[in-house]
């Protein structure tokens, strides 16, 4: 049931696939024009948009998947799925000031993409959130250069430290040596001293 004091505000169908051409289109070029993938959710009738940018970046095809919140849900990766879940609930709660979160989803090849969401939700005057839309970035390809990154890193540090201990071995062994023919050179000269 629709609050009367909530501003009229378009269902996902109407808003995304309605006959409003001018608004349609303003719609889809904004979605096109960046390589963010697209999510709109009218909560109380638990339907989503997903746009053909949200869909390629898990490998399907606009149609392809039912447009309710599970078609995400059940994508998302076990280890990030209490977080990101509980990241929402408090936003939609309003317990948080910003909805933004990292995580993974499955794509339909079955590897993960790391995605970053950002979101903002229309309330009602009783502050409860009724819709929320956002962006899905693919942050897979900064992701996996962070961590060949921190892997060079790791490699060069134990390199490093290689490095050092065999100067340290070699200082000392120098230190040996240089200690024992100090040795040898005095030796005879303080014999012939006597």
């Amino acid at each position: 049931m629709t609050d009367i004091n909530q501003p009229a505000v378009p269902s996902v169908d109407t808003l995304w696939n309605g006959n409003d051409a001018t608004g349609q289109a303003l719609l889809h070029m904004l979605a096109m024009s960046t390589n963010d993938g697209i999510w709109d959710y009218d909560i109380p009738a638990n339907r989503v948009y997903y746009s053909p940018r949200w869909l390629e970046h898990v490998g399907e095809e606009p149609g392809s998947l039912p447009t309710d919140i599970d078609t995400f849900l059940d994508r998302l990766h076990p280890d990030d799925s209490d977080r990101l879940r509980d990241t929402l609930n408090r936003y939609l709660a309003n317990e948080i000031a910003e909805y933004r979160t990292e995580f993974r989803l499955r794509h339909r090849d079955g590897s993960w993409r790391w995605i970053m969401t950002r979101g903002v939700a229309l309330r009602g005057d009783d502050g409860q959130a009724y819709r929320i839309a956002g962006t899905h970035t693919d942050i897979t390809d900064r992701i996996e250069a962070a961590e060949r990154l921190e892997r060079i890193v790791a490699e060069r540090t134990a390199d490093l430290r290689a490095a050092r201990d065999r100067a340290e071995l070699a200082a000392a062994a120098t230190g040996k040596f240089l200690a024992a023919t100090s040795h040898d050179i005095r030796q005879p000269l303080q014999a012939m001293a006597l």
